[in-house]
C-alpha cells in the first residue's frame, strides 16, 4: 500500500523542474493500488493542480498536470468532475487579464478528461464547445493549436456525445485549414480527420 504522503501536493514555490519531477512522481504513483489514498487526496490536489494552470505554467508542466488529472479521474471516479471542469471554463472565459497560457492549460485539462473519460464529460459538452469556440477566435498561435488539440481529444472521446456542438466544432477546423499557420493547419486537419473517424 502506498502512504498518503505522496499525493500531499508541496508548499511554495518550486523550481519549474522540481515541479515537473514531483508531477512525474506522481503520475508512476497513481495506479489503481492506490485508489483509497488518491481518493481522499484528490480534492485538494485538484485544487491545486489549478492553482498551478492559473499561474500559466509552460508546456512539460501543463501536459503532465493534465495527465495526472485524467489519470486520477479514471481511477478514483468522476464525483469532483463538475468542480474542475467548470473552474477550467472560467479560466478560459477569462478576459485579457488571464494569461493564454493559462488558458491552454485549462484547455488541456478538458482535453485530458475528455481522452481518459469519454461520454462521462458529455453533460459539459455544450459549455465546452461554446468556450473553445470564442477562444479559437483569438490571435494568439498557440491557444489556436490547443484548441484544435482539444477539439480532435473531445471528438475522440465523446463520439457522436458531442451532439450540437459539432457545427461549432466544425467552425474551428474548418477556420483552422485556412489559417496562415502551417501548425494550425496540420492541428486543424488533425481534428478533422477525428472527427471523419
Amino acid at each position: 500500500m502506498a502512504s498518503t504522503e505522496q499525493f500531499v501536493p508541496p508548499q511554495g514555490h518550486l523550481a519549474p523542474d522540481a515541479l515537473l519531477q514531483w508531477l512525474t512522481r506522481l503520475d508512476t504513483a497513481t495506479t489503481p493500488a492506490t485508489k483509497a489514498e488518491l481518493k481522499t487526496a484528490l480534492p485538494a490536489l485538484l485544487t491545486w493542480f489549478l492553482g498551478i494552470i492559473s499561474k500559466g505554467q509552460g508546456v512539460p508542466i501543463r501536459h503532465k498536470t493534465a495527465k495526472c488529472i485524467g489519470k486520477s479521474f479514471n481511477i478514483v471516479g468522476t464525483r469532483d468532475l463538475s468542480t474542475t471542469i467548470s473552474k477550467c471554463l472560467d479560466i478560459i472565459k477569462g478576459k485579457d487579464e488571464v494569461a493564454y497560457t493559462a488558458k491552454a492549460g485549462a484547455m488541456e485539462i478538458i482535453a485530458a478528461c475528455a481522452k481518459s473519460l469519454g461520454r462521462a464529460i458529455s453533460p459539459f459538452a455544450s459549455d465546452v464547445v461554446k468556450e473553445l469556440g470564442k477562444a479559437f477566435k483569438s490571435p494568439e498561435l498557440h491557444l489556436k493549436l490547443v484548441v484544435l488539440q482539444t477539439v480532435r481529444e473531445i471528438v475522440l472521446g465523446l463520439g457522436s456525445g458531442v451532439g450540437t456542438g459539432l457545427k461549432e466544432l466544425y467552425r474551428c477546423v474548418k477556420t483552422g485549414l485556412v489559417d496562415k499557420s502551417k501548425l494550425v493547419r496540420v492541428a486543424a486537419a488533425e481534428a478533422g480527420l477525428a472527427m471523419v473517424e
